[in-house]
């Protein structure tokens, strides 16, 4: 009876499930409502708090990647941030959106040393024009590093420097602005301002001398000092044996004076046999400017080190524009050197169309082994990645097909990351359709990417109907920015922006972001104790 009564339980256990399933198949699939626009305004608000910034600014270098005009008065307020880290997005957000950095923003700033960083690295990005150069110099309390710095780069572009007041800043206390003031008299007045010039850096004590000669290198390759190549030439003999200042200095002075730069590469390479170093020379050589001579390039040659004779073939073939340059870099990438293959993909913009695919192809198509254990191969695919969408979306989409067919999801999300990291609108000729996008976190980048393309409200004349795409392009990305497909927080960033745009609520929520916060009472109050 026992085993009668267990068939029994059982089929009414099976006819109960088949009831409910039959049951659940009638009703509606549940579809949560998307975030409303508060919800979506809150996560913008989280990524702007001053608390725990250092860690949330990358959010907004994801906002600043979009390029997009209408969040300029959100980048303007952050200039005014209580985080350092903020106000470097939010001035340099405003500087890219403007073709150029504003002064007004920069005066704002109230830390000396804060304005000649954001200073530098607005140099450094190209976003300072004369005009603001020369407004800078007209400040009445201008920081002298500030100061000595807009001076070079005017002096740079007109070839005019006032001497009178370079003398003033030359006995400025700060040490860095005093030989910063030499070098430019060296290199514009043909003489230095003091007895010992700018060699005075080498009075100071380590590690502050260790700390500002690495600056000065990067300054005088950035400005083009071409007198300072006796400074360069004692950085590289006072420190022989510090291989990060020693290569720095080759690596400057290939770019200021390459012949000369030549031969100290030559030394250096006479006296080193280990592999590891040999390389970190033909890595300074790689990053040098791109007129680097090809007897640079040829000085590595080893005929003990394949690697060696690969950098020195691709190299001297690019500086002799030597039509196979481009199979040089492909040779080169077969090694699986990580370093030289990201220089190799770095450099395809100085190859012809045919020959730049090539390059960037053979890049992607290296081991899975490598693409997903190594760091640094995966930067050097996703750059190949996000030049190939950039020059070639048509090569770039059949990539993805490929990789979606395939099901090959890695690679699927390495390529569509690297798309999502161009600077601006996405190449509308990136073409998202007919794909099957299987995994979860491939549709909603693809997703993104399409927003990315096209992030526009539909016109107010089209009827209903016609909006429902946009709304239901705009629902999901605010489910995505929900973290529905558990994306890294700067795409979920992107993705609350862009559905406020889509729905045309981005004015709004700007509205909210930039009103002024509420006071919190009970804290004023117990700072007043």
């Amino acid at each position: 009876m026992q085993g009668i009564q267990s068939i029994l339980n059982s089929a009414a256990a099976a006819v109960s499930m088949m009831l409910a399933t039959l049951a659940a198949a009638q009703m509606p699939e549940l579809v949560p409502a998307p975030p409303s626009r508060q919800a979506l305004t809150a996560q913008l608000q989280f990524a702007i708090e001053p608390a725990a910034a250092s860690e949330r600014a990358n959010q907004i270098a994801a906002l600043r990647r979009l390029q997009d005009e209408r969040l300029r008065p959100l980048f303007a307020q952050l200039v005014e941030s209580e985080s350092a880290a903020l106000r470097k997005e939010g001035f340099l957000g405003v500087a890219e959106l403007d073709g150029g950095m504003d002064p007004l923003l920069l005066a704002r700033i109230d830390s000396p040393v804060e304005q000649l960083w954001l200073l530098e690295l607005a140099l450094e990005e190209g976003l300072v024009t004369e005009r603001a150069l020369r407004e800078i110099l007209t400040w009445a309390n201008r920081p002298p590093g500030v100061e000595a710095m807009a001076m070079g780069r005017l002096a740079r572009i007109t070839g005019e420097i006032n001497e009178d007041r370079l003398l003033e800043l030359a006995s400025c206390d700060q040490v860095g602005v005093r030989v910063l003031v030499n070098l430019l008299a060296e290199q514009y007045l043909s003489h230095p301002l003091s007895e010992a010039g700018a060699d005075e850096i080498f009075t100071r004590p380590e590690p502050e001398r260790f700390r500002h000669l690495k600056l000065f290198l990067a300054y005088i390759e950035r400005e083009h000092l071409t007198v300072a190549t006796s400074f360069v030439d004692r950085i590289a003999q006072t420190y022989a044996d510090d291989l990060e200042l020693r290569n720095g200095a080759i690596r400057t002075m290939l770019s200021i004076m390459p012949q000369h730069g030549v031969a100290m590469l030559e030394d250096a390479l006479q006296g080193s046999t280990e592999l590891a170093e040999r390389l970190l020379l033909a890595q300074a050589v790689m990053q040098s400017h791109s007129q680097t001579p090809a007897t640079a390039f040829r000085a590595l040659a080893s005929a003990d080190h394949p690697l060696l004779n690969a950098i020195a073939r691709a190299g001297a073939a690019l500086s002799n524009d030597d039509p196979a340059a481009g199979d040089a870099l492909v040779e080169l990438i077969a090694h699986g050197h990580w370093q030289s293959s990201l220089w190799a993909v770095e450099e395809t913009h100085r190859l012809d169309d045919t020959a730049a695919v090539q390059v960037l192809r053979t890049a992607l198509g290296l081991p899975r082994r490598v693409m997903y254990f190594d760091a640094g191969f995966n930067r050097a695919q996703h750059a190949a990645a996000r030049e190939l969408a950039r020059r070639f979306p048509s090569q770039f989409s059949q990539l993805l097909r490929t990789a979606a067919t395939q099901r090959a999801e890695a690679f699927l999300h390495l390529l569509l990351t690297s798309a999502l990291s161009i600077e601006g609108r996405v190449p509308e000729d990136v073409d998202l359709r007919e794909i099957d996008w299987r995994g979860r976190q491939s549709r909603a980048m693809a997703n993104l990417l399409q927003a990315r393309q096209t992030a526009e409200p539909e016109s107010e004349s089209e009827s209903e109907s016609d909006q429902l795409p946009a709304k239901a392009r705009a629902a999901e990305l605010a489910h995505i920015a929900a973290g529905r497909a558990n994306l890294p927080p700067q795409m979920r960033i992107q993705a609350a922006w862009l559905s406020l745009c889509l729905n045309d609520e981005h004015r709004l929520a700007l509205t909210s972001l930039l009103a002024p916060r509420p006071v919190n009472q009970a804290a004023a109050a117990d700072e007043s104790r």
